[in-house]
């Protein structure tokens, strides 16, 4: 492909003539993956700046760097944003692909799996060709594709919709977090549909303030013709201001909104509401747990509902809808206890599906849990308050400790449980061992943060688990 392709739409600041026809032959953002004649464009990080690389990529072969400031090197194209030219340049690659899909994208700090495998399900049962993209990778009805992150970076996930356009794909439901808005991995698109969740504290890692995680889940709907937002949550009315389409809000906690759910009722039986919206009414009750999956439920109808899809058609098909894989999964054990296991690795996921067990299990709830290295420190000892108050006995483990030490994860966590039951195991293999012994008849098990991962990371290094 030719530079000056490539670089369609793409706002320059200085484009010698003479480069514009170069020969191109790859694209990437990592100095590591750099090879003769691909397009090296500079990002800056929080702690790196790829313009250090330019010239190194240059001496490795590049036809050219796409940088954010001038270097004064012999081959080097200025744009005005690094970041959101990388992102078109992705889409000019393979063709904009985005432009040919109608994409659903859920953000917030919880639910985004559950609400976009609701819709997708839904989607499906109605027999549009749909994918979904997200946490779990991305998966058609007839094969799954692994992804890297819940948002894939630019390459990949333009890649990944070039390939579902090329299969005859109409619908994309997308899972966008936080850090896939903040890096402009989806500038290009223009959402079809949008929707929020919640949002909590998570991430602060990278975001560095509760401020700026804020605004990088409102960019979603500044690109979404239409958007639901859920204004029970208290960023719900800063997430609808940031709506340039048509803003529509849900609520269940009875608030006045353009759809709800009314009367609800939440058992060991599973959820019951009325879906109320948009001059629809239809009833509701599905074999899930707590009332997040009321949230989670209502949001996947609110979205299709908001985007054009007969709400008849989907109240018909709300009995095909399988459960997420990794979301209060209960585990067959024949064993005279319960067992789930869930991906609650945030202080508000956890008390939402610590509260859920409590309303189906007549015993003690026994939690195995722990916190990520090298991520928020300072959710740790929030996560143990939560877990320690709403459970009967903790079992503080590894989870992904990555680069830190586990038992010092484990020390911040468990210095917010003072007055609670816990125990510390390290090996997490031998922290579920624990609490399946603890557990008595009627009792429930929770084994938190892991989900649906097959996995752990000690060091750099994944390891099968």
């Amino acid at each position: 492909m030719l530079l000056k392709e490539l670089l369609r739409d793409v706002e320059t600041v200085y484009l010698p003539d003479e480069l514009g026809g170069t020969e191109t032959d790859g694209l990437t953002e990592d100095s590591r993956r750099v090879s003769p004649g691909c397009v090296f464009v500079c990002q800056t990080g929080k702690s790196f700046d790829g313009h250090d690389f330019a010239p190194k990529a240059l001496a490795a072969g590049a036809a050219v760097v796409v940088t954010g400031r001038k270097l004064g090197l012999e081959r080097e194209v200025v744009v005005r944003d690094p970041r959101a030219a990388y992102a078109r340049m992705c889409s000019n690659k393979y063709g904009r692909p985005e432009d040919s899909l109608k994409i659903i994208g859920v953000t917030g700090t919880n639910g985004k799996s559950s609400s976009t495998h609701f819709i997708y399900e839904l989607l499906t049962a109605m027999g549009e060709k749909a994918a979904l993209i997200g946490t779990l990778g991305a998966k058609t009805p007839e094969r799954f594709i692994p992804t890297n992150n819940t948002t894939p970076e630019c390459l990949e996930l333009e890649a990944l919709l070039r390939e579902l356009v090329d299969g005859g794909t109409e619908y994309v439901v997308m899972e966008v977090s936080s850090q896939g808005l903040a890096l402009d991995r989806v500038y290009t698109f223009r959402f079809t549909a949008a929707a929020f969740t919640n949002l909590t504290r998570d991430h602060l890692d990278f975001h560095d303030t509760f401020e700026n995680y804020a605004a990088s889940k409102a960019k979603l709907f500044a690109q979404s013709g239409v958007s639901v937002v859920n204004i029970d949550d208290s960023y719900g009315e800063y997430m609808l201001s940031a709506c340039t389409g048509r803003g529509l809000t849900m609520s269940a906690a009875g608030k006045d909104a353009d759809f709800s759910a009314q009367d609800v009722s939440v058992g060991a039986e599973g959820i019951a509401y009325t879906f109320v919206g948009e001059g629809c009414r239809f009833p509701v009750k599905m074999p899930l747990f707590g009332m997040f999956s009321v949230y989670n439920t209502l949001t996947a109808l609110s979205v299709l509902t908001a985007a054009g899809f007969d709400p008849d058609e989907l109240a018909k098909h709300l009995g095909s809808v399988e459960p997420v894989r990794g979301r209060m999964e209960p585990v067959k054990t024949g064993l005279p206890f319960g067992v789930f296991i869930d991906y609650a690795h945030s202080p508000d996921a956890l008390e939402n599906v610590l509260t859920a067990l409590r309303e189906v299990c007549t015993g003690r709830i026994i939690t195995v849990f722990g916190c990520g290295g090298d991520r928020d420190a300072t959710k740790r000892p929030i996560m143990g308050a939560t877990a320690g108050r709403l459970s009967d006995l903790c079992v503080v483990t590894s989870d992904n400790p990555r680069t830190e030490d586990p038992d010092g994860i484990i020390a911040d966590i468990t210095a917010g449980m003072d007055g609670c039951s816990f125990i510390t195991v390290t090996e997490r293999r031998d922290a579920i061992e624990a609490a399946l012994r603890e557990a008595k008849p009627g009792d429930a098990v929770l084994l938190a943060g892991k989900g649906h991962e097959d996995y752990i990371i000690k060091g750099h290094t994944k390891f099968h688990f």
